[in-house]
Order: structure tokens, then sequence, then C-alpha cells
């Protein structure tokens, strides 16, 4: 047996956020956060959640988006190659 497409799990998909108070950019996975709110209008119909910061321990201060989401790309974007 082939394997021609691999799937990635849910629990195991990329989420990325920035820091809203100290900047910092970072991944997580899926089991890693809290509970995932269903996007609206004003999230670009996007799942989001909002994360305690590892950095600077500032509540509530980093958005995570899954990675593959136009909001994900625009944190991806910043990060220095």
């Amino acid at each position: 047996m082939e394997i021609l497409v691999e799937n990635i799990a849910p629990e195991n998909k990329p989420w990325i956020g920035q820091c809203n108070h100290c900047a910092s950019i970072m991944t997580a996975v899926r089991a890693e956060l809290p509970s995932i709110n269903p996007g609206d209008y004003r999230s670009d119909n996007e799942a989001w959640v909002w994360a305690t910061c590892p950095v600077c321990k500032k509540r509530k201060s980093v958005c995570f988006h899954e990675a593959n989401t136009e909001s994900g790309k625009r944190v991806l974007a910043l990060v220095p190659e």
C-alpha cells in the first residue's frame, strides 16, 4: 500500500499567533489551545482562540489562527527568514 496524501489530524494542525503585548510570534497545535471560537464576519470567517503569551505571561494577548488561513498567513509573513 502506498500513501499518496496524508492528512493531518485536526488536533495536530498548526496554529500561529502573535502577542498583542510583546509582539512575539508562536505556533501551537490545537491540543495545546483552550476552547476554539467559531469564525464570523469580524474574524474573516476563521476559527480563532485567545491564549496566554508564554513569553510575557500576559493573559489573552495572543490570538491564534490556523496557519493555512488568511489571518494565519498574515502573521506567518512577519516571521523573518
